[in-house]
């Protein structure tokens, strides 16, 4: 389509697609989880509600992504190969400390509760387990993209 860019996704770099206009100008949100069919499933979502979105399916090609240009919301997996979500966590709040985080995971290691007290500790603004209801992430999304 007209338009219309994308690319392969790999664990190296980001993987991108143009789409409608964000809701703030240059607004990217950049999905980071090694399940593939997790990244597909949000980069659908997000780019229905018009965010364009990049992906990638490690921590440390998330850490390129955001050298080369800070996205306007991050959302990522806990558990993934060669940088873990939580390390990723400490590394942002670190390095890109005014990027918001969401975390969206399947894995509930520890008791009820304490991976959400841990992640939000480390700087995740929202934390989902999977299955996530769609609803209150989208919402998350919209609060954290839109604000200044």
């Amino acid at each position: 389509m007209p338009g219309h860019a994308s690319s392969v996704a790999s664990a190296h770099g980001p993987r991108s697609r143009m789409t409608s206009p964000a809701r703030r100008p240059g607004a990217t949100i950049l999905v980071v989880d090694d399940d593939e069919s997790v990244r597909v499933a949000l980069r659908a979502i997000l780019e229905t509600d018009g965010y364009a979105v990049d992906e990638v399916a490690s921590g440390q090609a998330a850490l390129r992504a955001c050298q080369q240009g800070g996205p306007a919301l991050i959302v990522t997996d806990l558990v993934m190969p060669d940088c873990d979500g939580l390390e990723l966590l400490r590394t942002l709040r670190r390095e890109h400390p005014d990027v918001p985080v969401i975390v969206v995971t399947g894995t509930e290691v520890l008791p009820q509760g304490a991976l959400a007290d841990i992640a939000s500790r480390l700087g995740a603004r929202q934390v989902f387990l999977k299955p996530m209801p769609v609803a209150a992430f989208r919402q998350a999304v919209r609060d954290l993209v839109t604000r200044p």
